[in-house]
């Protein structure tokens, strides 16, 4: 039985995935299986060593992460959080040498600890950094007091000009493939672009890394509204800013879940935010695009998949991933 892990990376469609295409192949994680395991097996990536998997307690998560498939063939686990900083706001100084030498290290220690039940394999997709980036910040806008252009510009900055900074090393996807090709073997690890997602060759190419010609057989559709979608995109190179979150008492929460429980209205307490969306100006894009060129064309060159055209390069625009099927998608 292996266990194949899809790793995200976030903003890259993964709530959709995770919402109409992962349940049609037994899949757990991020929607699907206990709430209380998920919290368990999470927490141990981010916050446990390595080791923590030859413990009692690790194998026991092991050994219910085998039994609870709904697939007696293999184990197929979601979550992008497995491998994922706090890129807005940052933490009060920078993470050093955090990510992805972690997520590599757990791999490798999971792997020895599944045994002879079978390999690890591990799939992501990358999106191009500048627009990463502006979604991200727009994604997490509502949790920022003071979300504006002006600020993401700042904080696009303050990424950029750190040195040894662990959201910088998120996104080399060349750094984070060549690692997880070295631990678990060039056959063992999939990355694609997700500009691509809906291409035959991206949809053959994954289901056969995953053994399941249903996922992804149907072209992908223009998401909605709702709780299951993260659609920040306005239009072209424009991300909508939500309102800000505004900070409840423990008793003002619980009256309005129970509020919420009765069907009457439930809303958290925002406040408007000061601008109504950021613009991922032509600079800031290319200064970002400058910045990943050499991790780019690394993971170029092992990934096997081309990026022209998809917004990755210097003096190239994303067009394409704006426009086309991604930019339907929203995010």
């Amino acid at each position: 039985m292996d266990c194949i892990f899809h790793i995200g990376l976030g903003k890259t469609a993964t709530t959709y995935l995770q919402s109409e295409h992962f349940p049609r192949i037994g899949a757990l994680g991020k929607r699907q299986g206990g709430r209380t395991f998920r919290r368990a097996f999470r927490d141990a990536f981010l916050s446990k060593s390595p080791g923590f998997w030859q413990t009692r307690r690790g194998r026991s998560l092991i050994k219910h992460l085998a039994n609870h498939s709904p697939r007696r063939d293999q184990v197929i686990y979601t979550d992008e959080a497995l491998y994922r900083p706090r890129m807005y706001p940052r933490q009060a100084s920078p993470i050093q040498a955090d990510q992805p030498e972690r997520l590599v290290e757990h791999m490798k220690a999971f792997g020895e600890a599944w045994g002879d039940l079978g390999s690890i394999k591990v799939f992501f997709f990358t999106r191009n950094q500048p627009e990463w980036l502006a979604s991200a910040y727009a994604q997490s806008s509502q949790f920022q007091p003071r979300a504006s252009q002006a600020d993401f510009e700042r904080r696009i900055d303050d990424i950029l000009t750190t040195p040894g900074d662990e959201r910088i090393r998120y996104l080399e996807y060349g750094r984070l493939l060549v690692s997880l090709q070295e631990a678990l073997g060039e056959e063992a690890t999939l990355a694609m672009p997700y500009e691509r997602m809906s291409d035959e060759e991206i949809r053959t190419t994954v289901q056969r890394f995953l053994g399941c010609d249903e996922f992804l057989a149907e072209p992908l559709q223009p998401v909605g509204k709702g709780p299951s979608h993260n659609v920040r995109r306005s239009s072209a190179g424009r991300w909508k800013l939500s309102p800000h979150k505004l900070s409840e008492t423990r008793l003002q929460h619980k009256w309005r879940k129970v509020k919420g429980h009765l069907g009457l209205p439930a809303d958290p307490p925002t406040r408007p935010a000061d601008e109504e969306e950021i613009h991922l100006r032509q600079a800031t894009a290319e200064r970002i695009r400058e910045a990943f060129e050499p991790s780019n064309r690394l993971f170029a060159e092992r990934s096997g998949w081309s990026l022209d055209h998809l917004g990755y390069w210097p003096g190239e625009s994303s067009a394409k991933s704006q426009d086309g099927e991604a930019g339907r998608r929203g995010a």
